[in-house]
């Protein structure tokens, strides 16, 4: 990796943006299909669905909530790799590497220190969030193959109501293929930059006497780029760089069956990753710091339709947790191991016996049977921290979907969770109405409160080196009242727009303080606003042609700087996102470019550039069952640094992939 290149400045990166859209607005203006004819209340009847908005199948226009649908077809041409890619694409949504995790900034708030623990993440409703850190988990971290993904549903804004704790700033759904979707085997294979190899094998069917299975396993391993760090440079190393210490080694198993009323699921994830330095303020070279983790999930689920007006759901879940992390401070080894395995059991009953009326009830229950925590210190060995406690949570919701009148619509819903690690139960209702005022046009008003418990690590963990962290178990949990406003409108008889206002209030937010210098603990701070807007273009053509255009502006006040408050650090002000994916030459060949626009943003250190970040991806397929790509990531090579470390943490600037994919 060569050093950092010049950054463009913010007007030339608009000013390309607005082009490049022009010009894909330009090559399809004469394009017309059957669904762009149709006005806002046809659409309606042939529109995506959401099941996270309300646990049940949604038309999208008929949820309050903001939510963004990614499809596998976009995940395909677009040459998503990870999750994470796919959340770049999300109004609101960007991504910060720190070259250990990937953190999901929502709506200003940047989730570097807190391992994505403000939102949650979840697998076909199966929650990921882990019990030790409440990591939400975007890269390979997570354990299920993005090719595995049939969609993903990103609703942003609070969700407690009906998820409880962590669905604080957004909720992320990840709704996985069924076997009949491959009827037969699929083999996959990728190579790319940093020797990168991946390969994949999967099978799935579904059978005459209505059993549908699949199953499938991943291997992933990349060498990783060598990075330069000013802050590591020695006279043996003038350039600070680093060289071997930025691997990562992954396996992914996962298998889903269901047969009439049952259904099964059940996954695992490992990985390795080397840390070449720069984050927890590590030691740089070699020997290298690393951390491996790994995750594994099992979902078992009965539903039934008791009558034509009411259906019952029951589930029970099981998860485990594994976390090992090598940290090299000088000539001290810090070792800190977790475990946390739970079960824990969800019924819930949605009734349409009322005119006018959807009623949803539930019970969630999870206990949290080991949550181990280990920390040494050596040479010479000693044991700082060996503890283990088990913690519980239970949650009863109650949801309310009614149609006022043919155009009004009203949800009221609630949530009250009581969980062993606060002294206070928590309370969460939200409130939502949708408006039809004309056929072409619907406002969205909500209100929704959420909230995010302390973390057992927040709580009781201790680790004495450099720097050295105390435990505070007198943490309360902190909270979060949020408002939005949107208002959609379908025009030219092609085009859906979507404008979004929201103000949203965070108290006793959990943060890291330093007591003494290099002796950090977790405290509630005070109070944050924040408040901006996110506005939204779609159309799609029936030749599977699409255009996705977003722009975000916000802004985020921490007050407890100052009566009028001040910025909060790593928000970026204006974020702007655009993806195009069409068919080319031929219907065997199909193209996707995506692009994201981050403005600047200050940091500890100092003030981080703003980036465009461009990804090009051609898909051929020359045979039925035969699928050749070829994708470029970052292709300006402008993504090159992130807040963090002294100077910043450098990311991979640009890269490429290949990948093949064949069904039998």
């Amino acid at each position: 990796m060569t050093g950092f290149i010049h950054y463009p400045n913010t007007r030339l990166r608009l000013a390309l943006a607005g082009l490049l859209l022009a010009a894909s607005i330009e090559v399809f203006a004469t394009e017309v299909n059957e669904i762009g004819r149709m006005d806002l209340e046809q659409l309606m009847s042939v529109e995506l669905e959401t099941v996270t908005a309300s646990k049940y199948s949604q038309k999208l226009s008929e949820t309050a909530s903001s939510v963004t649908v990614i499809g596998k077809d976009q995940i395909q041409q677009f040459g998503y790799r990870t999750l994470s890619d796919v959340l770049r694409t999300v109004p609101g949504f960007f991504i910060t590497n720190n070259r250990a995790y990937d953190n999901a900034g929502v709506r200003g708030f940047d989730q570097s220190a807190d391992y994505n623990g403000r939102m949650l993440v979840m697998i076909d409703g199966i929650r990921m969030n882990e019990a030790i850190y409440d990591s939400g988990f975007t890269d390979n971290a997570l354990p299920i193959d993005i090719d595995l993904i049939e969609r993903v549903e990103v609703l942003r804004g609070p969700g407690s109501s009906l998820y409880g704790n962590n669905a604080f700033f957004a909720v992320i759904n990840v709704i996985t293929k069924q076997g009949k979707d491959y009827r037969g085997g699929e083999l996959a294979g990728a190579w790319g930059s940093f020797d990168t190899y991946k390969g994949r094998a999967s099978y799935g069917r579904k059978l005459d006497n209505g059993l549908d299975f699949m199953a499938s396993a991943t291997g992933f391993n990349s060498e990783g780029p060598s990075l330069r760090m000013p802050e590591a440079a020695t006279p043996d190393n003038p350039f600070g760089e680093s060289s071997g210490a930025n691997n990562e080694h992954d396996k992914q198993f996962f298998a889903k069956a269901n047969w009439g009323d049952f259904s099964f699921e059940g996954g695992y994830g490992r990985r390795f990753k080397g840390i070449p330095g720069g984050i927890f303020g590590v030691d740089f070279g070699t020997p290298a710091s690393s951390l491996q983790d790994s995750e594994a999930f099992v979902n078992l689920q009965y539903q039934k339709a008791l009558s034509p007006k009411l259906d019952f759901t029951a589930r029970a879940f099981y998860g485990d947790f594994d976390f090992k992390g090598q940290y090299r401070y000088g000539g001290l080894l810090i070792g800190n191991f977790t475990h946390a395995w739970w079960s824990g059991l969800e019924m819930r009953l949605l009734s349409s016996h009322f005119d006018g009326h959807k009623l949803l009830a539930g019970v969630e229950v999870q206990e949290n049977w080991q949550l181990q925590q280990y920390a040494d210190i050596g040479p010479p060995t000693s044991v700082a921290q060996d503890d283990s406690s088990d913690t519980h949570r239970i949650g009863i919701f109650l949801q309310d979907d009614m149609d006022l009148t043919e155009r009004l619509k009203l949800s009221l819903g609630a949530r009250f969770d009581d969980t062993s690690l606060s002294s206070q139960g928590m309370f969460s209702p939200r409130v939502g109405l949708v408006y039809q005022m004309l056929t072409d046009t619907v406002f969205k008003l909500q209100y929704g409160k959420a909230f995010r418990s302390p973390t057992i690590a927040q709580q009781f963990y201790t680790v004495y080196g450099m720097p050295s962290q105390i435990a505070n178990n007198g943490l309360q949990p902190e909270q979060i009242d949020t408002v939005s406003l949107a208002w959609e409108q379908a025009f030219a008889g092609d085009w859906h727009f979507t404008a979004t206002g929201y103000y949203l209030k965070q108290n006793k937010r959990l943060g890291m303080v330093e007591e003494a210098p290099s002796i950090q603990h977790t405290v509630n701070l005070g109070k944050e606003l924040g408040y901006g807007a996110e506005f939204e273009l779609q159309r799609r053509w029936d030749n599977g042609a699409l255009l996705r255009s977003g722009y975000s502006m916000m802004f985020v006040d921490d007050l407890d700087r100052g009566m009028h408050g001040h910025m909060l650090d790593n928000v970026p002000r204006h974020l702007y996102q655009l993806n195009f994916m069409t068919p080319l030459f031929s219907p065997k060949w199909r193209g996707g470019f995506d692009m994201q626009v981050l403005a600047s943003r200050t940091s500890l250190q100092s003030k981080t550039p703003g980036y465009t970040r461009v990804g090009l991806n051609l898909l051929y397929q020359p045979v039925t069952n035969l699928d050749l790509s070829a994708g470029v990531y970052d292709l300006l090579d402008d993504n090159r640094l992130e807040p963090g470390g002294v100077f910043g943490i450098p990311q991979e600037g640009r890269t490429f992939r290949l990948k093949f994919a064949c069904r039998f």
